[in-house]
């Protein structure tokens, strides 16, 4: 839990990171960086738990769970860190990503009758608040882990310290 808490900072910077890229495109660079970190973050802490709290033995399923876990454990950080951000510190995000979405030629063409769309829309729009845009988070970053974890938990559970470990230099 306690490493979930330690993701859950980095997932909100990543958030915040492509919040402010609009304004500063630099950002942009750092937040890619930002989650090539996560990843190879939940490996190493995933392979921590295999050798630590596991004795480097370690299945599929408990690797996938304990990748899992993790992932919730991140996004409830994130995502209180998301609603704090969205309520109090940058209030017009929601805004621009409603007029981005909103200004899509594609959506409209998509959608036969303007009376729809306009109801459409107008939905979209009562969906946009910072505490909704924080439970998707929720959801969404669950649903990474899931599919993440289905990716990772082989390579964990099947890689050992020792495979890494040439001890042939020693002997000599």
């Amino acid at each position: 839990m306690q490493c979930g808490l330690d993701m859950g900072v980095w997932f909100a910077a990543n958030f915040v990171l492509s919040a402010q890229q609009e304004a500063h495109p630099f950002f942009g660079v750092i937040g890619f960086f930002v989650q090539i970190y996560i990843i190879f973050g939940v490996y190493r802490l995933a392979h921590h738990y295999k050798h630590v709290e596991c004795k480097d033995q370690i299945t599929f399923g408990q690797a996938y769970r304990y990748i899992l876990w993790l992932f919730v454990f991140s996004s409830l950080v994130a995502a209180l860190i998301r609603f704090i951000y969205l309520q109090w510190i940058d209030t017009t995000y929601l805004s621009r990503v409603y007029a981005i979405f909103s200004s899509t030629p594609e959506l409209q063409a998509q959608v036969p009758n303007t009376e729809v769309y306009e109801a459409m829309l107008h939905s979209i729009r009562a969906l946009l608040t910072p505490i909704r845009f924080a439970v998707y988070s929720i959801f969404a970053d669950i649903l990474s882990g899931a599919f993440l974890g289905l990716i990772m938990a082989p390579f964990v559970s099947r890689f050992n310290r020792k495979f890494f470990d040439n001890n042939q230099f020693n002997n000599q």
